[in-house]
C-alpha cells in the first residue's frame, strides 16, 4: 500500500509541476507536445500566457479582451519562457468575436518593448475560431526571459481575442504581469489597409478607402506610448 501511495504522489507532484509551467495549451490549433522546463523546448508547442496568471486564479484560465478602441492600438502583457524555443516558425491565436473586413496581428517583442523578435502579420479576424501563422522567419526565445506579447487590430472595440485572465491590476511594462497599452497616435499604432479611410488617411501608407502598403506591426520597430491597461495581452501559440 506505502509504494502504491508514494507512486501516485509522485504522479500528482509531476502534474502539476506541468501545469505550472505555462506550457499546457489552451488555444490555437498548433499541433505538438509540451517542452521541457528550464531547459530546451521539446519540439513541441508552448503557451505564452502572463507571468503569474493572475491573482488567485488558475494559470489556465483565460478571458476573451476586446481591443482598444484605437485601430492599430498595441494591447499587451509580459510573459516569462518556461523553456528555450529554437527555430520556431509557427505562430497562433484564437478570435472569439470576429468582425467583417477586420485583420489582426499578434507579435512578440523583447522585454523593452523596442525589438519585435516575431509577428503573424495580418491575418484574418472575420470568423471566430483559431488564426494560424506558418512558415514565419524563424526566431528563438530563451527560457526564464521575460518578453511583451501583443495584438493589433484594424477593428475598433467589436473584435476580440482570446486572452489570459485578468485578475490582476495592470502596472507597467517593467514589472511582473504588467498589462498595458501602446500609444494611440498615427505614428504609434500598428496600420493597416483595413482601417484607411483615404489616401494618407489616418496613415501615410494609405492610398485610398480600404487600400494601401500598411504592413501592421512590421510598419513599427516597436510599441511605443505605453500606457497602464485593466486588460491584458493575447494568449499566443508558438511551434516549430
Amino acid at each position: 500500500m506505502r509504494p502504491l501511495l508514494s507512486g501516485l504522489i509522485l504522479v500528482l507532484l509531476a502534474s502539476v509541476a506541468q501545469a505550472r509551467s505555462g506550457q499546457s495549451p489552451s488555444s490555437g490549433s498548433l499541433t505538438g507536445g509540451a517542452g521541457g522546463v528550464d531547459g530546451a523546448c521539446v519540439g513541441g508547442k508552448v503557451t505564452l500566457r502572463d507571468d503569474l496568471g493572475g491573482s488567485g486564479m488558475s494559470s489556465n484560465a483565460v478571458t476573451a479582451i476586446v481591443v482598444s478602441a484605437t485601430a492599430g492600438r498595441y494591447r499587451c502583457s509580459t510573459v516569462r519562457m518556461p523553456c528555450t524555443a529554437s527555430g520556431y516558425t509557427k505562430m497562433s491565436f484564437s478570435v472569439e468575436v470576429g468582425l467583417a473586413a477586420s485583420v489582426g496581428e499578434v507579435g512578440i517583442f523583447d522585454i523593452t518593448g523596442v525589438t519585435r523578435i516575431a509577428s503573424t502579420g495580418p491575418r484574418s479576424e472575420v470568423a471566430a475560431g483559431a488564426v494560424d501563422a506558418t512558415g514565419l522567419a524563424s526566431f528563438t526565445l530563451t527560457g526564464g526571459t521575460q518578453y511583451i506579447a501583443c495584438h493589433a487590430s484594424s477593428a475598433a472595440v467589436t473584435v476580440s481575442i482570446l486572452s489570459t485572465n485578468t485578475g490582476n491590476v495592470a502596472l507597467n511594462n517593467s514589472i511582473v504581469n504588467s498589462a498595458f497599452l501602446g500609444g494611440s497616435l498615427a505614428t504609434q499604432v500598428a496600420p493597416f489597409n483595413e482601417a484607411c479611410t483615404a489616401g494618407s488617411t489616418p496613415y501615410t501608407c494609405c492610398t485610398g478607402l480600404g487600400t494601401g502598403t500598411c504592413l501592421g506591426m512590421a510598419d513599427r520597430t516597436g510599441v511605443s506610448g505605453i500606457a497602464a491597461s485593466p486588460t491584458a495581452g493575447p494568449l499566443i501559440v508558438i511551434g516549430p
